[in-house]
C-alpha cells in the first residue's frame, strides 16, 4: 500500500518542480525580453524587428533570459549546483544547436522559437529524470 501512496507523491513532486521552472522561465522570458526592449529602443529597433533581422543574438539573449532566473530559482528551492548547471545546459544546448542550424541556413528565423521550444521542455524533463531523486523529493 505504501508503494501506491508514494508513487503519486514523487509525480506530483516531479511535475511541481517542473511548473516552478517553467513559471521561473516565463518571467524570465516577460521580464528579460522587457529590459531588452528597453535596451534595442535607443537604436530604433523592436523586438520583432531585432528577431529577424539578428535571429541568433536574440535566440540566445531569450534563452538566457529564461535561464538565468529558473537556475536562482533552483537554487532559492535548495536544488544542487550540478542540477542546476545541468538544468541550464538543457537550455542553452538546444538555443545553440539552433544557432548553427540558422548559421548554416538549414532554417529560417521564422520556426526558430518554435523549434526551441520544443527542444527545451523535453531537454528540462530529461534532466529532470537523469536526476529523478532530487526532483521528486
Amino acid at each position: 500500500m505504501a508503494i501506491s501512496v508514494e508513487r503519486p507523491r514523487r509525480t506530483a513532486h516531479f511535475l511541481r518542480n517542473l511548473l516552478e521552472m517553467t513559471g521561473a522561465m516565463l518571467v524570465g522570458m516577460v521580464v528579460g525580453g522587457a529590459v531588452f526592449a528597453a535596451v534595442l529602443a535607443p537604436l530604433g529597433m523592436t523586438l520583432g524587428e531585432a528577431r529577424l533581422r539578428f535571429p541568433a543574438p536574440w535566440l540566445l539573449v531569450m534563452a538566457v533570459n529564461m535561464t538565468v532566473p529558473m537556475v536562482a530559482w533552483m537554487r532559492h528551492r535548495q536544488h544542487s549546483w550540478q542540477s542546476s548547471l545541468e538544468m541550464a545546459a538543457a537550455m542553452l544546448i538546444p538555443a545553440i544547436a539552433l544557432i548553427g542550424l540558422l548559421w548554416l541556413e538549414l532554417i529560417t528565423v521564422g520556426p526558430a522559437c518554435g523549434i526551441y521550444c520544443a527542444l527545451m521542455l523535453p531537454a528540462m524533463v530529461v534532466a529532470m529524470l537523469w536526476r529523478r531523486h532530487e526532483y521528486t523529493a
